[in-house]
């Protein structure tokens, strides 16, 4: 019986079974966790959008996406040659701005992380919340 995550099957034909024994094999069990995830978020976001998509490829794809952050499969030497092969003009502003429009309407989720400088920099107004100043305010007995 497949297994199912989120009324998501995963695929158990042949390529997915070695997909994810390669993953298990080179990667920490947090970069097979997470991959897992990314196929699964991806095939809910698909089936949300109505997409025709092929889940085996997706699921591959999903768990072959981070290997290159693995011991096994990092080719530092490489980064230039696929960096050129591959230019993406304005590349940093464009992740700054994605990183912004994610979070730009939930300000809240920013208190002790790198959300409230983007924030800081980039939403008029905002207001980073200063640890120091909620302990000392706090009405906790002492």
């Amino acid at each position: 019986m497949a297994e199912e995550i989120a009324g998501i099957k995963i695929p158990d034909c042949k390529l997915a079974k070695e997909a994810t024994e390669l993953v298990r094999e080179a990667a920490s069990d947090s970069i097979y966790d997470h991959s897992r995830r990314v196929y699964v978020f991806g095939a809910l976001r698909g089936e949300q959008d109505k997409l025709d998509f092929g889940p085996e490829l997706l699921y591959v794809g999903a768990m072959f996406h981070d290997l290159g952050l693995t011991e096994k499969y990092r080719r530092d030497c490489q980064r230039a040659d696929i960096t050129a092969a591959h230019p993406r003009p304005d590349c940093k502003n464009q992740i700054l701005q994605a990183f912004t429009d994610g979070i730009k309407h939930r300000p809240e989720t920013t208190f002790g992380n790198v959300k409230a400088d983007v924030l800081e920099h980039f939403v008029r107004g905002f207001e980073r919340d200063a640890f120091v100043e909620i302990i000392r305010a706090n009405d906790w007995a002492e």
